[in-house]
């Protein structure tokens, strides 16, 4: 069973709301991302990992474990890493990143991606789209709907 697919993860030192919303879209959802704007609980695997990460980086000191936050993290900018954060276009990421984060503070993003439920959900996505049997499009083909 080792060689099984397994649940893989994806790390990432950011303060960026865009690169949040997007990686924890790409996994299925904020409930694949840690940490979240909605949940305080961190899974021991996933601290592990930001722990690991935050050695790497050297900045193992500065990590609050209860909030994957790492203090300080861009100290080497003036002024951070940019004069405005960008947006996400997802208020409650927006907002708790805003609220959250100093301009030089940065999480540890662990996402989780959990190979056998995304292939079925992309095999039953795939049969739909075939049977013409209604299907929500990505904000992409929404968008050509609408430009068209």
């Amino acid at each position: 069973m080792e060689s099984a697919p397994r649940r893989l993860y994806a790390v990432m030192r950011t303060a960026n709301p865009l690169v949040y919303g997007a990686w924890s879209a790409g996994a299925g959802g904020p409930g694949k991302a840690f940490p979240s704007p909605t949940s305080s609980v961190i899974p021991h695997r996933v601290l592990r990992i930001a722990t690991d990460t935050a050695g790497y980086l050297g900045q193992l000191d500065r990590l609050d474990p209860a909030t994957l936050i790492i203090k300080n993290a861009y100290e080497h900018t003036e002024n951070g890493l940019r004069a405005e954060r960008p947006t996400s276009h997802q208020d409650s990421v927006d907002d708790w990143m805003r609220a959250t984060l100093g301009p030089k503070d940065a999480i540890v993003l662990v996402v989780t991606f959990d190979p056998i439920p995304m292939l079925l959900n992309e095999i039953v996505r795939t049969v739909r789209i075939r049977l013409g049997i209604g299907t929500v499009g990505s904000s992409r083909s929404s968008r050509n709907a609408h430009n068209a």
